[in-house]
This record gives structure tokens, C-alpha cells and sequence, in this order.
């Protein structure tokens, strides 16, 4: 897992409400975009919209195969600067 996983998982168990600005950003880059939507992008949101913060940020440095699949695109990354 790259460096910019934990960055990312460390600042969303600081500041959990930034998932809350992740998905709106999620939802207007799916709202763009046109149908249907990418079934990465509705993975991704289905993830933002059931999971609590931690579990986000656990998700996020997990060694699974679905966690490795989707850090690859991630719509996280503007939290790692």
C-alpha cells in the first residue's frame, strides 16, 4: 500500500468529516459524467454513503483484494496533500 493510503486513512480518523465533502465530490464527478455511471464510482459511493469514517479509513489500509482494486482508483486522493 502506498504512502498516500495512510496519509489519507490517518487524516479521515482526524477529521471524519471530510468523507461527508468526499462524497458530494463523488456524486458531482458521477452527475457529469453519462449514464450509466462507472461501476467503480457507484462502488466507490456505495462505500462512502454505508460505511462510518473508521471503517472508511480501515477499508482504506486493508490488504483485501477489493481494497487493493479500489485504491487504485481512488476518489480520495485530494485528502493526502
Amino acid at each position: 500500500m502506498a504512502e498516500i493510503h495512510r496519509r489519507i486513512a490517518a487524516r479521515i480518523r482526524r477529521e471524519p468529516d471530510v468523507i461527508a465533502e468526499s462524497r458530494a465530490r463523488l456524486l458531482q464527478i458521477i452527475e457529469r459524467e453519462p449514464p450509466p455511471a462507472d461501476p467503480v464510482l457507484r462502488e466507490w459511493l456505495d462505500l462512502l454513503v454505508m460505511a462510518e469514517p473508521p471503517q472508511i479509513a480501515d477499508f482504506l489500509e486493508s490488504g483485501t483484494p477489493r481494497a487493493r482494486r479500489l485504491r487504485s482508483s481512488s476518489p480520495l486522493l485530494w485528502l493526502g496533500r
